[in-house]
């Protein structure tokens, strides 16, 4: 978001900027202490900030419905494609938003990023498999995107707080 700076106040702390810059590169000694330079930067700081507005229009920033439906329209699609789990690229492009926007949506109103939520929802699939029928591990693992069974293994124990073969033995 750009905010627009009241005009007297940003020429006023423009001129400023420039003046001191070109001090700085004319003066035959400039300034040596790391002191002297962070009073400069904070001075000029603290007048760009007084230029700014003292209030600011956010009604053009996406409400927190839209951004609900956002992630719900992403979970959604996460679970239609469950068994065939698609990656977060894939994921951005059929709801139409970029990576970092689909993230903070996910952070904000679920309070955990996409990826691990997918990662749950793959997990809980697992889960389901070896508690309902599937023949082994592997069986569940591989419907459910899961190549590498080390990481599968310690992901679910992380979820669950047991070994996928300690519910596949559950069941009977």
């Amino acid at each position: 978001m750009v905010l627009p700076a009241r005009a007297a106040a940003a020429a006023a702390v423009r001129k400023l900027h420039l003046e001191a810059l070109q001090q700085l590169g004319a003066d035959a000694a400039p300034i040596a202490e790391e002191g002297a330079l962070l009073q400069l930067r904070d001075a000029l700081l603290i007048e760009w900030i007084e230029a700014l507005p003292e209030h600011v229009d956010l009604s053009d920033l996406p409400t927190q419905a839209a951004r609900k439906r956002l992630v719900q329209q992403a979970c959604a699609l996460m679970l239609a494609h469950a068994d065939e789990p698609l990656s977060m690229l894939q994921v951005c492009r059929h709801v139409g938003a970029s990576r970092r926007k689909l993230n903070d949506c996910f952070r904000d109103v679920l309070g955990t990023s996409p990826l691990k939520y997918l990662r749950a929802l793959r997990l809980n699939g697992v889960r389901r498999e070896l508690r309902g029928g599937a023949a082994s591990v592997q069986q569940a693992a591989a419907r459910w995107g899961f190549w590498h069974l080390g990481e599968l293994a310690a992901d679910y124990r992380r979820q669950f707080g047991e070994l996928p073969s300690q519910t596949l033995k559950q069941r009977g």
